[in-house]
């Protein structure tokens, strides 16, 4: 995903979210950059971040949209502390589906 539109539930407005962009855990502490979004084919909704905490490792999470606390302009806020961050599922970089989900 090069960029795209993003909402959570507490947000009124769409938000865009690029590749790249900051995460920060729920203290404002940084845990990773933003790598994806997966997208349910059944609703087109997002289902899930993915955010890479150590890219040249490979250490690519599984964020739920619901764990996302803001979207703002500079980043994304999520819900978590840096150790629940680090235990949220595992994604490999390979993984993506390149049909019906955006990258």
């Amino acid at each position: 995903m090069v960029s795209g539109w993003l909402r959570t539930s507490s947000a009124a407005d769409l938000v865009e979210a690029w590749r790249g962009m900051a995460v920060v855990d729920v203290t404002g502490e940084p845990v990773g950059t933003l790598a994806g979004v997966l997208i349910d084919d059944a609703t087109e909704s997002p289902r899930c971040l993915v955010i890479g905490c150590d890219v040249a490792a490979g250490d690519y999470r599984l964020v739920p949209i619901e764990a996302v606390l803001a979207l703002e302009t500079g980043g994304v806020r999520l819900g978590l502390p840096a150790a629940g961050v680090a235990a949220l599922p595992r994604h490999e970089a390979g993984d993506f589906e390149t049909e019906g989900e955006q990258q």
